[in-house]
């Protein structure tokens, strides 16, 4: 098994972030390669900043999450029962000068009670001179949903952030990442990106799983879907990767039919 030691464990649960020894084969990484390059052509009009829906797209993308470098990790951290509910590609581009805002995944995510992590796959060398993630380590502990604001740049187009920037920018720690390499981060960990000068992007699949013991409340995402900036989750398709439904009241034939792919321009997350 791919299994995190317990040093990793004890950093995930006490700095909410946790970047694994173990990486993805190259043979994987060479697997999701082709199937963004063949989508993504297949799709000149979407912007590779955001692109949700992949899941729903391509259910194929089952079989990339269910390796047992992420599967076995992501058990570790949520436990024996758990479901994915979104696959995305997300872009700090090149020439972007504009840090990513600090910001909470959590805040209109329709999961209760709410729980979690984020898989980020790093297809490309992220340094602070190209677009690294950041976490603010430990600000997942209180399971807080801190104020969030509404905004809009240029360079990023619409987003949400956290009210209280500065506090966070003084404790953000870099997370650096050679491609295959892995971040798993909790649903409830602040996290940003730097600014990326560079000529190259700095590219993630993110996959998103949650515990069975809390529900995807898709008429919970319906009412937020109606606020500013907010993604419309109601379609979301559920897949159960490990144990069963422990709470009963997931919907797993949601989203079977669809193939709608969800893309914002400058929006990371």
């Amino acid at each position: 098994m791919d299994r995190l030691t317990e040093a990793e464990l004890t950093h995930y649960r006490e700095r909410g972030y946790v970047v694994p020894s173990v990486r993805l084969l190259q043979k994987l990484m060479k697997l999701i390669e082709r199937r963004l390059g063949t989508f993504l052509s297949s799709n000149p009009e979407l912007s590779p900043n955001y692109i949700g829906g992949l899941l729903e797209q391509d259910v194929s993308w089952i079989s990339i999450a269910r390796q047992p470098q992420i599967l076995d990790t992501v058990e570790q951290l949520i436990g024996p029962d758990f479901l994915i509910w979104e696959v995305a590609l997300i872009t700090k581009g090149p020439r972007v000068n504009q840090p990513t805002p600090w910001q909470q995944n959590g805040e209109f995510w329709p999961i209760r009670p709410l729980s979690g992590c984020t898989v980020w796959i790093a297809l490309d060398g992220t340094t602070p001179d190209r677009g690294c993630l950041r976490m603010v380590p430990a600000s997942h502990l209180t399971q807080e949903l801190f104020v969030n604001t509404s905004g809009t740049s240029e360079e990023l187009g619409e987003y949400r952030a956290i009210r209280d920037q500065d506090v966070a920018d003084s404790n953000g720690e870099d997370v650096v990442l050679t491609p295959s390499q892995l971040c798993i981060q909790n649903v409830y960990t602040v996290h940003g990106w730097r600014p990326n000068p560079s000529d190259q992007p700095s590219r993630f699949v993110a996959m998103r799983f949650m515990p069975t013991t809390s529900h995807f409340d898709c008429d919970l995402a319906a009412i937020h879907a109606q606020g500013p900036n907010v993604e419309d989750l109601t379609g979301q398709q559920l897949h159960l990767m490990r144990g069963e439904d422990i709470c009963r009241r997931n919907n797993f034939s949601v989203g079977r039919q669809s193939s709608t792919v969800t893309t914002h321009v400058g929006r990371v997350h």
